[in-house]
């Protein structure tokens, strides 16, 4: 919730044009072909009234942060890019703006963002409840509040959130067991619903067909049911969006009809490494970044927590972690495709964002912690990584927050460095003319209290592993 606030009014990926077809979808219910709509003047105008992103700013004829007014306001032609999007959360969201007692754009980001934020925490519900089962307690669901990068990725508007819940009710049903099990069901549900949440939904297809068609447990036709209602809404969005964006799978590079670039000419490991960076942390559409030596120890650690879960299999338990590493693998090869796909529309830049990677925070995170605690490594891993990501999660609140001032020190590569020297009173004046005044303290009460809730927890975890006796019950659970 605290991203919700922190984040300046429209600074999320491409937010601007995610609420513009939220509205539009308000207006009127549509599934446009790409870039047929643009955004509406009202949402605009009430754009523009805000500080906005050095990327923003120029578009919207909007002051950037911190650098006064705006310039003179020239006409807005721009059209809509995430029109490609799959319709489900604009629909939605749009159905939900109809019967809001408010009509101003800005009242209506930050129910959108809230939206969202709710979303983001029945998806830790759901790894926290699966977690539970898989005998790993609270621990998966503390490292994805810790890691910072979830809160931007989640609560900002668009339409991640709700895919991600759907791929997080679909791996957890995937996992459940007994005949005529409602939570299979229901997961089969989610699978089928999520690409239409978002395209990359269709990852965890796959998988869940796999599982349904595999399982022991239950009739031929309860069986054929759940792997249909896996299937067949994938199959219907594919026919429409190649009736209406003219590709069975429109990714903004597929629409945009990008020649194929050579695979080879990719600049993989530089991809792979901003993506193991954004999906950590990064600010938002001022792609701001710490610097990448701070980076370094956080992916350690996260891919020691892999490695150790790849050392922990065994003949018992294969099954379910294949069930986890299939659709994250499936969505690794999905990013690589986009990567791909935007090489080969800008000719040498583009590539893809880590903040993808949140749509399968369930798996992720019951991988990386099931081998740390499998080996009793609560006071090796698991509470010094908790810690560090707690540390970064301070960090880019505070990054945050002096970005929104104009007086964030950094590189011509977005990398944080310093803060610009100001009195405490310009400080406080710029925060508060970048958003709400209301929002502004929501967002420093909001952040300041979950850190204090964080280092408590951590405290107490640390207190009660000293307080235990060796070899006793306790020694191996979370």
């Amino acid at each position: 919730m605290t991203s919700a606030f922190l984040l300046p009014p429209w600074a999320g990926f491409d937010e601007p044009f995610h609420h513009g077809y939220v509205e539009a979808n308000a207006e009127r219910l549509q599934w446009p072909a790409f870039r047929e709509i643009g955004l509406p003047l009202r949402l605009v105008e009430a754009i523009r009234r805000w500080p906005l992103p050095p990327s923003y700013a120029p578009g919207f004829s909007a002051r950037e942060y911190g650098q006064g007014t705006a310039p003179p306001i020239r006409p807005f032609r721009e059209t809509n890019h995430e029109t490609q999007q799959s319709p489900m959360y604009y629909a939605g969201a749009g159905l939900l703006l109809r019967v809001l007692p408010h009509g101003d754009p800005l009242f209506e980001l930050y129910v959108l963002r809230l939206l969202n934020a709710g979303l983001a925490f029945l998806s830790g519900l759901l790894i926290w409840t699966t977690g539970r089962q898989a005998g790993l307690g609270w621990v998966p669901v503390a490292l994805l509040a810790l890691i910072p990068g979830f809160g931007i990725a989640m609560c900002r508007v668009a339409n991640d959130a709700l895919c991600a819940t759907l791929i997080a009710a679909a791996v957890a049903g995937s996992l459940s067991r007994g005949p005529g099990n409602f939570q299979a069901t229901v997961g089969a549900l989610a699978a089928g619903a999520a690409p239409w949440a978002k395209l990359y939904g269709l990852a965890v297809l796959p998988s869940s067909a796999a599982r349904e068609m595999s399982r022991s447990d239950a009739s031929l036709r309860s069986r054929s049911v759940r792997v249909f209602l896996v299937i067949a809404p994938a199959v219907v969005l594919i026919y429409f969006s190649t009736k209406y964006l003219g590709h069975p799978f429109p990714a903004m590079y597929n629409v945009r009809n990008a020649h194929p670039a050579s695979f080879s000419a990719v600049p993989w490991l530089r991809d792979i490494w901003t993506v193991a960076k954004s999906h950590i942390w990064i600010s938002g559409m001022s792609f701001v970044v710490f610097p990448t030596w701070i980076y370094v120890l956080p992916t350690l650690l996260l891919a020691s927590g892999f490695f150790l879960t790849i050392s922990r299999i065994t003949r018992s338990n294969r099954r379910d972690l294949a069930k986890l590493a299939a659709p994250v693998a499936l969505f690794a090869l999905a990013l690589a495709y986009h990567d791909w796909r935007a090489f080969s529309f800008y000719g040498g830049g583009g590539g893809t964002g880590g903040w993808y990677l949140w749509a399968v925070a369930l798996p992720e995170m019951l991988l990386l912690t099931y081998g740390p605690l499998q080996r009793q490594m609560i006071r090796e891993w698991v509470l010094p990584v908790l810690a560090v990501f707690l540390i970064l999660t301070v960090l880019a609140d505070f990054v945050l927050f002096v970005d929104s001032t104009g007086l964030l020190v950094r590189t011509a590569r977005g990398h944080a460095i310093g803060v610009a020297p100001a009195t405490l009173d310009r400080v406080a004046s710029a925060y508060l003319q970048s958003r709400p005044p209301a929002v502004g303290f929501a967002a420093v009460l909001s952040a300041v209290g979950s850190w204090l809730a964080a280092a408590i927890i951590l405290a107490t975890g640390c207190t009660a592993r000293r307080n235990r006796r060796p070899g006793t019950a306790e020694e191996g659970g979370p």
